[in-house]
């Protein structure tokens, strides 16, 4: 037998109208570490060439929220978000403290 080079691809039949990505970011070993690569991300987000349904017109998400995790591993840390608010203004909601960031900021983030 040989090792061929091989490809992975997901289709969605129907997209949604809220698209929720959630990224594997910790290792489920002996410690449950925090995998703390930086993945970037788009702000604006086409998923036409992965939808395989009818499709009336593009599949286009823009980005309104960021999770992020602040820690070492899964079993403990903290998590705040930042959120895009009607304005375009971006926010960052840390518990009970919220204060405005620039969007900037928000594409910097291990999330």
């Amino acid at each position: 037998k040989n090792m061929v080079r091989a490809n992975k691809q997901m289709l969605i039949s129907e997209a949604p109208n809220i698209l929720a990505i959630q990224l594997k970011r910790f290792a489920f070993g002996k410690y449950g570490m925090k995998i703390e690569n930086f993945i970037s991300f788009p702000s604006r987000l086409d998923m036409t060439k992965y939808v395989s349904g009818k499709q009336e017109q593009p599949t286009v998400y823009s980005l309104y929220g960021v999770l992020v995790h602040s820690g070492h591993s899964l079993h403990s840390g903290h998590y705040y978000c930042y959120v895009k608010c009607p304005s375009g203004a971006w926010v960052c909601c840390d518990d009970n403290v919220v204060h405005q960031v620039s969007e900037t900021k928000v594409m910097e983030q291990k999330a």
